[in-house]
């Protein structure tokens, strides 16, 4: 049985000591929705529908309006974008295609005045896609210019089209209103946006709790986006890629995870069992495989009471 005392137990190690934090936990399941806020030191707070970046959970938005499109015979997963470089590869981060070398910016957003020119001009002799599994941001920022090439309009039209498509109220492109700052240890403060920034797709979105709530039920209760959480490519990690999305080799469990300088964040579902989490916070925090972050709050849950 799912409590509260047992999800504090779970986010008590990540939460101690750190001042302002504010740990927003979505838990859905076939019979009811639950969601608890969780403040300094694993004290419940009351429930607020605060504003969280959400890093490279855009990402997941980027491959589930491909797949749309896909179903609408727009484009194709073997569509060549750059060269020998494919969609499919792009969003598997298969694709060869290194990192995009950032500016030296203290807090501002290093990634929010690079141009379409300029990502272009980086790829323009790429190498053959490689096949292998490498975590590439300029690839996604690639799959994006892609996508306004062919739909003949800013990306970020685009995509904040796709998020009204999908009935979502406080999902945006950057920050608006002033209701929760982020932090990294020593600073508290947003990212901000250039709506013709190229890495919009790489990790512009801020959300809500009860927007991602939405997000997790359009994935796990349709078939629409199933495309997005098959397996497309063997990796060297303990998952298997889908299309932005991930999905654990030992359980099935299919999920992403977004981190920027100040926010961290991890939505996991088994669709099967109609179960799912999602997990935010106003810290920043490590990646995969630790276990004091929002994904390794959301792997504890997802483990504890589904498996």
């Amino acid at each position: 049985m799912i409590t509260e005392n047992a999800i504090v137990d779970i986010v008590y190690p990540y939460a101690k000591g750190k001042p302002n934090i504010l740990v927003s936990i979505g838990i859905v399941t076939p019979s009811e929705v639950l969601k608890i806020c969780i403040g300094t030191d694993g004290k419940i707070r009351p429930v607020v529908n605060a504003t969280y970046e959400i890093g490279s959970i855009t990402k997941s938005f980027v491959a589930s309006l491909i797949v749309k499109l896909i179903g609408q015979d727009i484009i194709s997963l073997s569509d060549y974008v750059r060269e020998d470089i494919t969609l499919e590869q792009l969003l598997t981060h298969s694709s060869g295609i290194k990192e995009y070398p950032l500016p030296q910016t203290g807090l501002d957003n290093p990634y929010s005045h690079i141009t379409a020119d300029d990502v272009i001009s980086y790829v323009s002799h790429p190498e053959k896609g490689s096949g292998d599994w490498e975590y590439s941001n300029t690839g996604f920022s690639l799959a994006g210019i892609y996508l306004a090439e062919k739909l003949k309009g800013p990306f970020s039209t685009v995509l904040e089209d796709f998020i009204k498509s999908c009935n979502l109220k406080s999902t945006y492109i950057g920050y608006q209103g002033a209701d929760l700052l982020g932090h990294n240890g020593e600073h508290a403060f947003r990212w901000q946006w250039d709506k013709n920034s190229a890495f919009l797709p790489a990790g512009c979105l801020s959300s809500s709790l009860d927007d991602m709530i939405k997000y997790l039920r359009l994935h796990m209760d349709s078939d629409m986006y199933e495309e997005c959480h098959r397996k497309h490519l063997t990796t060297q990690m303990p998952f298997d890629m889908g299309l932005a999305f991930m999905r654990q080799r030992e359980t099935g469990i299919v999920f992403c995870m977004g981190l920027t300088e100040g926010f961290s964040s991890f939505i996991g579902f088994d669709s099967s069992k109609k179960f799912g989490v999602a997990v935010l916070s106003n810290y920043c925090g490590f990646g995969y495989g630790d276990q004091y972050t929002p994904n390794g709050i959301g792997f504890s849950i997802l483990n504890n009471f589904l498996h």
